[in-house]
């Protein structure tokens, strides 16, 4: 785990102790991303996906089965307790539920756990991390050709969803969404909602408050929507993002007050095939038309 993020998310746990069982999972998350097993995880992407499609969007992604159970095992018994359903769902419905947590397809999801007695709540919780490795390592291993096909593309160009954090760099201040769930970063213009696109100054706000000059929320009166941003002089590490979003919780308090709100599920949901290496079982989810 990156030093810069363990020593964020302690000053969280310390000064937020019901933020606990959250950081517990988070750190876990971390921890498992170092785990150098990720980066043999092959991606064979689909060369007809074109524009505005994300670069898993069609791809068959295909890693080891005990890496992917040893993980699911792993997070579901630290978030859930040990349980026979969990390791029953594990060993019959990966797969199912590793598409489900990519595509955020939530109805999916719910209706695998409900199957075994499952919490879905808790549930809903913990499936963007269980997919937070793999995203990662896919994210790494197609960082340069994201970066080519980006343009000003508002929702992320390898998995498709909305931006978590948004980067002023440099001494430039130049601007770069960046993902929560793979942590890909790009760069976007000035002055432009990075939700619906708006370029109109009018309607462009920030937000800022007197604790941290270097946080602020920038808010958009078209959409409704916000962002938060933060001024730094390079890129953040992977384990940082979620660590500051945690961290600048009190800015998500200001926005919502104001009556702006994140936009919901992923700014573009793609369709993937998850094959696991030592089973047969590979599985394109169910796709409603």
């Amino acid at each position: 785990m990156q030093v810069r993020a363990y020593r964020s998310l302690q000053d969280i746990r310390i000064s937020n102790p019901e933020y606990s069982p959250w950081i517990d999972l988070i750190e876990l998350t971390f921890e498992e991303c170092d785990k150098p097993e990720w980066s043999q995880v092959e991606i064979f992407p689909n060369i007809g996906s074109r524009d505005p499609a994300p670069y898993i969007h069609g791809a068959n992604i295909s890693l080891r089965q005990q890496l992917l159970q040893d993980w699911a095992h792993k997070l579901l018994t630290k978030g859930l307790g040990e349980s026979e359903s969990i390791n029953k769902m594990i060993d019959s419905n990966l797969p199912e539920l590793t598409t489900a947590a990519i595509s955020q397809d939530m109805a999916n999801a719910e209706a695998i756990c409900s199957q075994y007695g499952l919490d879905e709540k808790s549930m809903e919780v913990m499936l963007p991390l269980l997919v937070t490795p793999l995203l990662r390592s896919i994210s790494i291993k197609a960082a340069s050709y994201a970066a080519i096909d980006a343009g000003e593309r508002r929702y992320c160009p390898i998995c498709g969803a909305w931006p978590l954090l948004l980067e002023y760099r440099g001494l430039d201040r130049s601007r770069y969404l960046r993902c929560g769930r793979c942590a890909f970063g790009w760069e976007i213009s000035w002055s432009m909602c990075p939700f619906c696109g708006n370029r109109d100054h009018r309607s462009l706000e920030s937000i800022s408050t007197q604790v941290n000059s270097l946080r602020k929320v920038e808010t958009c009166s078209q959409c409704k929507s916000y962002i938060k941003a933060i001024t730094t002089l390079d890129a953040l590490h992977p384990d940082e993002l979620l660590a500051e979003d945690l961290a600048s919780v009190e800015l998500d308090l200001i926005a919502l007050s104001n009556g702006f709100q994140r936009p919901s599920g992923l700014g573009f949901q793609p369709i993937t095939l998850v094959t696991l290496k030592g089973s047969k079982k590979g599985l394109w989810p169910w796709i409603k038309t």
